[in-house]
Protein backbone atom coordinates (compact mmCIF):
# COMPACT_ATOMS: atom_id res chain seq x y z
CA UNK A 1 0.00 0.00 0.00
CA UNK A 2 1.29 3.43 -0.94
CA UNK A 3 1.17 6.18 1.63
CA UNK A 4 -0.89 8.99 0.19
CA UNK A 5 -2.52 12.04 1.71
CA UNK A 6 -5.82 13.58 0.65
CA UNK A 7 -4.07 16.76 -0.45
CA UNK A 8 -2.19 14.76 -3.08
CA UNK A 9 -5.47 14.27 -4.93
CA UNK A 10 -5.53 17.98 -5.72
CA UNK A 11 -1.79 18.62 -6.02
CA UNK A 12 -0.84 15.55 -8.02
CA UNK A 13 -3.54 13.08 -9.06
CA UNK A 14 -6.15 15.36 -10.63
CA UNK A 15 -3.59 17.39 -12.66
CA UNK A 16 -1.94 14.13 -13.72
CA UNK A 17 -5.27 12.62 -14.82
CA UNK A 18 -6.19 15.83 -16.67
CA UNK A 19 -2.99 15.42 -18.69
CA UNK A 20 -3.44 11.67 -19.16
CA UNK A 21 -7.01 12.06 -20.41
CA UNK A 22 -6.05 14.93 -22.71
CA UNK A 23 -3.12 12.93 -24.04
CA UNK A 24 -5.34 9.91 -24.69
CA UNK A 25 -7.68 12.11 -26.73
CA UNK A 26 -4.76 13.60 -28.66
CA UNK A 27 -3.23 10.19 -29.43
CA UNK A 28 -6.64 8.76 -30.35
CA UNK A 29 -7.44 11.86 -32.45
CA UNK A 30 -10.82 12.14 -30.76
CA UNK A 31 -12.69 15.07 -29.27
CA UNK A 32 -14.72 14.93 -26.09
CA UNK A 33 -16.75 17.64 -24.41
CA UNK A 34 -15.11 19.73 -21.73
CA UNK A 35 -17.63 18.56 -19.14
CA UNK A 36 -16.89 14.88 -19.79
CA UNK A 37 -13.17 15.61 -19.84
CA UNK A 38 -13.12 17.40 -16.50
CA UNK A 39 -15.56 15.02 -14.82
CA UNK A 40 -13.68 11.91 -15.95
CA UNK A 41 -10.35 13.41 -14.89
CA UNK A 42 -11.58 14.31 -11.41
CA UNK A 43 -13.27 10.92 -10.96
CA UNK A 44 -10.15 9.09 -12.17
CA UNK A 45 -8.05 11.18 -9.77
CA UNK A 46 -10.16 9.96 -6.86
CA UNK A 47 -10.26 6.39 -8.22
CA UNK A 48 -6.47 6.41 -8.57
CA UNK A 49 -6.17 7.58 -4.97
CA UNK A 50 -8.48 4.83 -3.72
CA UNK A 51 -6.71 2.11 -5.76
CA UNK A 52 -3.33 3.21 -4.44
CA UNK A 53 -4.67 2.94 -0.89
CA UNK A 54 -5.55 -0.75 -1.41
CA UNK A 55 -3.35 -3.25 0.47
CA UNK A 56 -1.96 -4.87 -2.69
CA UNK A 57 1.53 -5.45 -4.02
CA UNK A 58 3.33 -2.49 -5.48
CA UNK A 59 2.76 -2.38 -9.24
CA UNK A 60 -0.58 -4.16 -9.21
CA UNK A 61 -2.29 -0.82 -8.67
CA UNK A 62 -0.78 0.43 -11.93
CA UNK A 63 -2.37 -2.41 -13.86
CA UNK A 64 -5.74 -1.79 -12.17
CA UNK A 65 -5.57 1.95 -12.91
CA UNK A 66 -4.64 1.17 -16.52
CA UNK A 67 -7.74 -0.99 -16.96
CA UNK A 68 -9.98 1.55 -15.20
CA UNK A 69 -8.64 4.36 -17.40
CA UNK A 70 -9.40 2.36 -20.55
CA UNK A 71 -12.91 1.70 -19.22
CA UNK A 72 -13.50 5.36 -18.36
CA UNK A 73 -12.37 6.47 -21.82
CA UNK A 74 -14.71 3.93 -23.41
CA UNK A 75 -17.56 5.12 -21.19
CA UNK A 76 -17.13 8.75 -22.25
CA UNK A 77 -17.26 7.81 -25.91
CA UNK A 78 -13.84 6.83 -27.24
CA UNK A 79 -13.72 3.64 -29.29
CA UNK A 80 -12.25 0.86 -27.14
CA UNK A 81 -9.23 0.22 -29.39
CA UNK A 82 -8.31 3.91 -29.48
CA UNK A 83 -8.84 4.11 -25.73
CA UNK A 84 -6.49 1.15 -25.29
CA UNK A 85 -3.60 2.41 -27.37
CA UNK A 86 -4.05 5.97 -26.11
CA UNK A 87 -3.98 4.78 -22.51
CA UNK A 88 -0.93 2.60 -23.09
CA UNK A 89 0.85 5.49 -24.80
CA UNK A 90 0.04 7.88 -21.94
CA UNK A 91 1.10 5.45 -19.22
CA UNK A 92 4.34 4.85 -21.11
CA UNK A 93 4.85 8.61 -21.33
CA UNK A 94 3.99 8.96 -17.64
CA UNK A 95 6.58 6.33 -16.73
CA UNK A 96 9.18 7.98 -18.96
CA UNK A 97 8.51 11.44 -17.50
CA UNK A 98 8.73 10.03 -13.96
CA UNK A 99 12.08 8.46 -14.85
CA UNK A 100 13.38 11.78 -16.16
CA UNK A 101 12.09 13.48 -13.02
CA UNK A 102 13.93 11.03 -10.74
CA UNK A 103 17.13 11.52 -12.75
CA UNK A 104 16.78 15.30 -12.48
CA UNK A 105 16.16 15.08 -8.74
CA UNK A 106 19.27 12.89 -8.39
CA UNK A 107 21.36 15.31 -10.44
CA UNK A 108 20.34 18.17 -8.16
CA UNK A 109 20.86 15.99 -5.04
CA UNK A 110 17.24 16.20 -3.94
CA UNK A 111 16.04 13.36 -1.69
CA UNK A 112 14.03 10.91 -3.83
CA UNK A 113 13.07 8.65 -0.94
CA UNK A 114 9.43 7.58 -0.92
CA UNK A 115 9.31 8.58 2.73
CA UNK A 116 8.97 12.32 2.27
CA UNK A 117 7.72 13.77 5.51
CA UNK A 118 6.00 16.77 3.95
CA UNK A 119 3.23 16.06 1.44
CA UNK A 120 3.60 19.49 -0.16
CA UNK A 121 7.33 18.95 -0.82
CA UNK A 122 6.58 15.50 -2.22
CA UNK A 123 3.98 16.96 -4.59
CA UNK A 124 6.26 19.83 -5.64
CA UNK A 125 9.02 17.34 -6.45
CA UNK A 126 6.57 15.65 -8.85
CA UNK A 127 5.85 18.82 -10.82
CA UNK A 128 8.73 18.36 -13.32
CA UNK A 129 7.24 15.08 -14.54
CA UNK A 130 3.88 16.78 -15.08
CA UNK A 131 5.61 19.59 -17.00
CA UNK A 132 7.49 17.05 -19.14
CA UNK A 133 4.20 15.28 -19.92
CA UNK A 134 2.57 18.61 -20.79
CA UNK A 135 5.37 19.53 -23.20
CA UNK A 136 5.30 16.15 -24.94
CA UNK A 137 1.50 16.08 -25.24
CA UNK A 138 1.40 19.68 -26.49
CA UNK A 139 4.07 18.81 -29.09
CA UNK A 140 2.16 15.75 -30.25
CA UNK A 141 -1.05 17.81 -30.41
CA UNK A 142 0.73 20.46 -32.50
CA UNK A 143 2.10 17.90 -34.95
CA UNK A 144 -1.22 16.09 -35.20
CA UNK A 145 -3.00 19.35 -36.02
CA UNK A 146 -0.31 20.50 -38.42
CA UNK A 147 0.33 17.15 -40.09
CA UNK A 148 -3.27 16.10 -40.53
CA UNK A 149 -4.63 19.63 -41.05
CA UNK A 150 -7.34 19.04 -38.46
CA UNK A 151 -9.11 21.90 -36.78
CA UNK A 152 -9.92 21.72 -33.08
CA UNK A 153 -8.54 18.23 -32.52
CA UNK A 154 -8.80 18.68 -28.81
CA UNK A 155 -9.10 21.81 -26.73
Amino acid sequence: MLRLSWIEIFLRLIPEMLLVNWGICVVAKQKISANKYIASSVIMGFVTFMVRKLPIYYGVHTFIILILTICSMAIIGLPIIKAMYGTLAMFTLLSFSELINVVLLDIFSINTSSRFTNVIVKSICGIPSIIIMLIVIKSVDYFVRKGLKLKNVNN
